[in-house]
């Protein structure tokens, strides 16, 4: 079970709270309203991994309410011992989201207009962050028979709940790696490339 504060980024234009008044169930799992009705409880089925989302009505200090979205992250149970890191796009000004790891910052810039379909009030366009997997699922085959500098993760972009498989941006998204030296393994600097899986092979291209 995780612990889940959907009121987080809610505005409060009247100033005297938000709080939850129902939510709905997600297909995956369960969700009830804690103490305070601040925030909720997801419990994911015990067999589930990917995404799953619910519903719920925030209501302010004069009684109104209005209902927005919520997207889980499931992770699988034998990928990494570490939670997937979400990351929300604010897709009219551009966004910069921070994704830790291990020795290392991953610092992702992405200019609006990043997401180029239709989205209305209550939509959502975030990236997944997942520390050391790959989509081949194998981080012992790196591209052409190169090394890994060690700095290896998964990055996936969903539009609401729905993941967006081999998502291509319309421009230019910047990565700012600040990493310990010795993740390097002797590995030189000036060795380093960053690649990518296009869902059949290693890229560095595009």
């Amino acid at each position: 079970s995780v612990v889940v504060a959907p009121l987080a980024n809610d505005d409060d234009p009247v100033g005297l709270g938000l709080t939850i008044v129902s939510v709905g169930q997600p297909g995956h799992g369960a969700v009830i309203i804690t103490s305070g009705a601040q925030t909720v409880t997801y419990t994911p089925d015990p067999a589930y991994s990917g995404v799953d989302w619910f519903t719920y009505i925030a209501q302010d200090g004069n009684g109104s309410q209005n209902e927005a979205v919520v997207a889980v992250i499931v992770g699988g149970q034998g990928q990494t011992g570490e939670a997937p890191q979400i990351g929300l796009v604010d897709n009219q000004n551009g966004s910069t989201l921070p994704f830790t790891d291990h020795g290392f910052q991953n610092v992702i810039q992405l200019p609006a207009g990043s997401y180029t379909g239709t989205m209305g009030p209550k939509d959502i366009f975030f990236l997944v962050y997942t520390v050391i997997m790959t989509p081949t699922g194998d981080v012992n085959q790196p591209p052409h028979a190169l090394r890994f500098g060690n700095i290896v993760f998964d990055l996936s972009a969903f539009f609401n709940y729905n993941l967006l498989p081999g998502y291509r941006f319309p421009t230019p998204i910047t990565l700012d790696l600040t990493y310990d030296p010795a993740l390097l393994g002797g590995l030189s600097e000036a060795t380093l490339e960053l690649f990518y899986w296009d869902g059949a092979a290693w890229s560095s291209d595009g």
